[in-house]
């Protein structure tokens, strides 16, 4: 059952609208509020005039799992979403089915991933986005060949680097909105797929600051995050940096014309991203992994007048309190359905006194059966717990993960005295308190998340059979 917040959001007079943007693969670190490097002046923009979460996790650090969260509201083993390449079926529940159920139009433009297979979804299965559709399932070509595939299944050529021709396209629909249909509220999703590998496809024509300018500061070690060991190139870092600054340019174009249409008071605009990148970190690269480079995500959002604007937050959000958070912000909260395990943290949000928060959250990779034959599966399966402090993880026993050499073992970190994951206190003096209570915590989020039968590692005796960060 969905943990709905005390004190719930008022319903508003008039039902916002919502634009809620995620790009792939950006972790928290790859703007320019955690990283001065990176130039977001768009993002830094929207989030003096809203609020941002820094604790916003990833709890299934995949593209498919993350957006199968989003959409249901549920763990990977409740919705069947374990791994990337599998489908999430329509079943009236899901966020898109409840948003049209009550009244909105909804759009979708860019990745969708939920599909299992094809490029081109079929209208039923595109979970309630019966109007605007310029999406596809998973492609990450950002400069030529197909952009996405239309209303009637119709393949659409880039004609310009992605980003831009899909805010082109997020453009047309606020347009149309303002023009045909301003009585009906909208629930618009884009979905970004920069700044994901390949990092080389970077917007070339971009103006500064471009790929050159970011390669150039990366010369000097102190302008490379502390973790970083390599695993990934200095070109990659660039290239990642130059696509999340290609991004805000796209934003930008958005938010400028929710400004001149005169409707920005009257939308919700959530920016985020599905999951972050290791992008060399502990040598390290991608996703799937326990560390924050790989969970933490941004999470900006305005809603004027509702959520307070200016604010940086310590609230823990997690993948499956999107679905129940959004619908409590537009004042739906009564039809967030039955099936939704995660919570409703808009009271949280809004700053309404009293309201519950989350504590803990559970993080993890699911195991998959050995069966299985995927090419997706993951590589290393974890589950873990991440608090406003504190990150404790076990991966399943005779899992290797590179660059560590370890198998199997926990990892525990302290994220305030040691933001960038650098000591593993696991075993060490002095922790033994904290570590057993963040074990029992273990226990008992896994078997809320359904993962009850994934196999601990025996508890920690000795220092050097665990996974350490160097």
């Amino acid at each position: 059952m969905p943990q709905r917040s005390r004190g719930e959001v008022p319903a508003p007079l008039r039902p916002p609208n919502v634009l809620f943007v995620f790009s792939d693969q950006q972790k928290n670190r790859a703007w320019q509020m955690n990283n001065p490097l990176i130039s977001t002046p768009r993002l830094m923009q929207l989030a003096a005039q809203g609020t941002v979460v820094q604790n916003a996790v990833s709890q299934t650090p995949i593209c498919s799992p993350y957006r199968a969260m989003l959409m249901s509201g549920q763990y990977p083993r409740t919705s069947g979403v374990l791994y990337n390449d599998l489908r999430l079926p329509a079943n009236g529940d899901r966020l898109s089915e409840v948003t049209a159920r009550v009244g909105y139009r909804n759009g979708y433009i860019g990745k969708w991933h939920i599909n299992g297979s094809g490029n081109a979804i079929a209208p039923d299965r595109r979970h309630g986005f019966t109007g605007t559709w310029k999406g596809y399932e998973a492609m990450h070509n950002y400069s030529s060949g197909t952009a996405w595939y239309d209303e009637a299944n119709r393949a659409v050529s880039l004609t310009r680097y992605r980003n831009y021709q899909e805010a082109d396209e997020v453009v047309r629909f606020l347009n149309d909105h303002a023009a045909n249909h301003a009585d009906d509220p909208f629930f618009l999703v884009w979905s970004l797929g920069p700044p994901h590998n390949p990092y080389s496809d970077y917007h070339k024509t971009q103006p500064s600051p471009n790929f050159s300018h970011y390669r150039s500061l990366l010369n000097d070690p102190v302008n490379r995050p502390p973790n970083y060991a390599g695993g990934e190139s200095l070109d990659s870092v660039a290239g990642y940096y130059t696509m999340c600054s290609g991004i805000d340019m796209a934003l930008g174009q958005v938010l400028d014309r929710l400004d001149a249409l005169g409707i920005a008071d009257d939308t919700i605009v959530v920016y985020t991203s599905d999951h972050g990148d290791m992008l060399g970190s502990y040598g390290l690269k991608l996703k799937q992994k326990p560390w924050e480079e790989s969970i933490n995500i941004p999470f900006v959002i305005r809603y004027p007048g509702v959520v307070p604007a200016g604010q940086v937050s310590d609230l823990l959000l997690g993948s499956v309190d999107l679905m129940p958070t959004l619908l409590g912000l537009m004042g739906r909260a009564s039809a967030i359905p039955s099936s939704v395990q995660g919570m409703d943290l808009s009271a949280a949000l809004c700053g309404v006194p009293g309201a519950p928060e989350r504590d803990a959250l559970w993080i993890g990779v699911p195991v998959i059966s050995s069966a299985s034959t995927a090419s997706a599966r993951p590589a290393a399966a974890y589950t873990g717990v991440r608090t406003k402090r504190h990150t404790y993880a076990s991966f399943k026993a005779g899992t290797v993960v590179a660059g560590y050499g370890s198998k199997g073992g926990y990892i525990l970190h302290d994220n305030v005295n040691d933001p960038w994951q650098m000591e593993n206190l696991v075993d060490k003096t002095g922790s033994e308190a904290l570590q057993a209570n963040l074990h029992d915590r273990l226990v008992a989020m896994n078997l809320e998340a359904g993962e009850s039968s994934f196999t601990l590692p025996a508890r920690p005796v000795s220092r050097g059979l665990y996974i350490k960060s160097r």
